[in-house]
């Protein structure tokens, strides 16, 4: 049995609800289509800002960049001089 690969991908949201994803959008696939999902959260929540937070500033109290004022700058991050 022939069966032909599908080239598709994109970035499409959906909704977790009664234990199926149901996409925001048309996605264009055939009924019954198999599809691999990768999931990431759409939008930081107030944990992972904070994690964030605590992040830098574990790395500001180490010194393991270098910060020139307040706030992290380009050449902050590219270790310019």
């Amino acid at each position: 049995m022939y069966t032909s690969r599908m080239s598709f991908h994109g970035d499409f949201p959906a909704t977790f609800q009664n234990g199926v994803f149901r996409p925001g959008m048309n996605p264009g696939l055939p009924e019954g289509a198999r599809v691999m999902l990768a999931l990431r959260d759409p939008q930081p929540t107030s944990e992972s800002r904070r994690s964030g937070w605590e992040l830098i500033d574990r790395v500001r109290r180490e010194g393991l960049i270098r910060l020139r004022a307040g706030r992290v700058t380009r050449d902050d991050l590219y270790d310019r001089r």
